[in-house]
């Protein structure tokens, strides 16, 4: 099962780069450039990872990282800004993000990110599977 990584960053050159990286790194990676299409997507697509930029035209970061929450609250969010401030920082881990990146990142940081918040996410789908195992097996018992 191959891992899909969304990237919502509206500076093109950026967005590429980033696309090349994570298609390097063996994953399926789909860039948009506004929080509009990354929603629009979200509404007929999951994804496994989604790297967020704060500074977007029209709806930025901050609001897609909420909707985000919301309409797939299993997908890892990991920021990346080149805009930071303490209350960025506290607002966007507030509302999910796993974590928050400064531009320009270096390479390893990212894929260190990348792969921990993958795991991270692969630990809390185990868990809920084996809590419904154990109701399950509670239902079977009576």
């Amino acid at each position: 099962m191959s891992v899909s990584i969304l990237i919502i960053e509206d500076e093109e050159n950026v967005r590429q780069g980033l696309e090349e990286i994570i298609g390097r790194a063996g994953y399926a990676a789909t860039g948009v450039n506004s929080g509009e299409e990354a929603l629009l997507l979200l509404d007929s697509q999951k994804f496994d990872l989604a790297l967020l930029d704060l500074k977007l035209k029209g709806i930025d970061g901050i609001q897609v990282l909420k909707e985000l929450r919301q309409k797939s609250p299993d997908t890892v969010a990991i920021v990346l800004t080149a805009h930071a401030s303490l209350e960025t920082a506290v607002e966007a881990l507030r509302y999910g993000a796993h974590d928050y990146l400064f531009k320009p990142c270096t390479v390893g940081e990212l894929r260190e990110s990348i792969r921990r918040g993958l795991l991270q996410r692969s630990a809390t789908w185990q868990r809920h599977m084996l809590s419904q195992l154990d109701d399950l097996t509670g239902q079977l018992d009576h």
